[in-house]
């Protein structure tokens, strides 16, 4: 069996070039599997585990796209730029590529945090076979409380040198990145109410019980989506500051979501 390999390129979105990792099937697959990052401050954390998790799937069969949003990672455009509706047109622009490297194939969506968010806005645009959001932000008012309350603990933590002094990086940040007020206000508008996911199967994989996703899941439900939801039981801890620099995963998130693409549909 020949080594698979993953393929870096740029693909045009919106006037800039966004970098991406293609990670194509040894054989002739039916589906290809989109990853949608977290936010920023949270990338730093999953980068190494979203690449294993390509690989898996990779290697089960699949064709895997990763790519960083404009204006963040290898990605053109200012880090003081970055907009959730550009995000989404990244989301879009890297389908387009999926169907363009292999006519036919089914889109599938796999988002992470706030890429959860932008998995279900990209769904409701387009046809999407699979959704998996994976302890999704679908409350942008308690994600900016939740960040911003962990940035601040940072500082108490080392008042003398704050990981993320505010003279190095500017007034307007968290965690290191820059968090404007324009920014800030475009989360704020992430809201369940708005968020309806549609796909062939939506699965929701939790790494702790959130009230928040339980509440939209209700709602869902209510509106007729056919819902499978997972509770891994590993709690990932994302708004606790001491965790930020922690690149390993719990094996058993990996190995769930892993397992939703072992039985095709």
């Amino acid at each position: 069996m020949t080594a698979l390999r993953s393929h870096p390129l740029f693909l045009n979105s919106m006037d800039q070039q966004i970098f991406a990792l293609h990670y194509p099937a040894e054989n002739r697959a039916q589906e290809t599997i989109i990853i949608c990052p977290p936010a920023p401050q949270e990338i730093m954390r999953s980068q190494a585990a979203l690449g294993q998790l390509a690989r898996r799937l990779q290697e089960d069969g699949y064709h895997v796209l990763r790519f960083d949003y404009s204006s963040t990672g290898d990605s053109e455009g200012s880090s003081d730029c970055v907009s959730m509706d550009s995000w989404l047109q990244d989301v879009l622009k890297v389908c387009v590529f999926a169907e363009e490297q292999s006519p036919g194939t089914r889109i599938s969506l796999l988002g992470l945090r706030l890429g959860a968010a932008l998995a279900i806005r990209a769904s409701q645009q387009r046809k999407v076979h699979r959704l998996v959001l994976w302890d999704p932000i679908v409350d942008g008012i308690h994600y900016l409380r939740e960040m911003e309350a962990s940035h601040a603990r940072m500082f108490q933590l080392n008042p003398i040198e704050p990981p993320f002094p505010s003279w190095r990086y500017g007034k307007e940040q968290c965690w290191g990145f820059p968090w404007s007020e324009s920014w800030r206000s475009q989360i704020a508008a992430v809201s369940p109410v708005l968020l309806l996911p549609k796909a062939d199967s939506l699965h929701i994989i939790l790494s702790a019980t959130d009230p928040v996703v339980r509440d939209a899941s209700q709602n869902w439900q209510k509106q007729g989506v056919t819902i499978d939801l997972q509770h891994v039981g590993e709690p990932m801890f994302w708004g606790d500051e001491r965790y930020i620099k922690i690149r390993a995963f719990p094996a058993a998130h990996l190995r769930r979501i892993q397992a939703l693409w072992e039985t095709n549909e």
